[in-house]
């Protein structure tokens, strides 16, 4: 099962396992994914599990500053894959297949 990991300012190291759910991830404190950046919108990115395809797929929430997997501006739903480098504000996450 996959995970984020945050991996830089005062939450680096913070892990969470995403399950075969939809998971939002943004500054809103109700969220179960929180990040705390100034330039992260309440409600940033989506990343949900396409069963059918047994894959993760990242969406942009409609967010100010964007979302960047891998340096690349995400305009479309993308898949993950074991690896990948997510930036949301001046935070970066990483997406690994693994539970850590």
């Amino acid at each position: 099962m996959a995970s984020i990991v945050i991996m830089n300012g005062n939450q680096q190291g913070d892990c969470y396992p995403l399950g075969r759910r939809t998971n939002v991830i943004g500054r809103d404190e109700a969220l179960p994914i929180q990040v705390l950046d100034p330039q992260v919108s309440r409600k940033h990115l989506r990343i949900r599990f396409d069963r059918e395809q047994d894959e993760y797929i990242a969406a942009d929430l409609g967010s100010k500053h964007g979302v960047f997997v891998n340096s690349t501006r995400l305009e479309e739903d993308t898949p993950l894959t074991e690896g990948d480098q997510i930036r949301l504000g001046k935070t970066f996450l990483l997406f690994t297949s693994n539970v850590l």
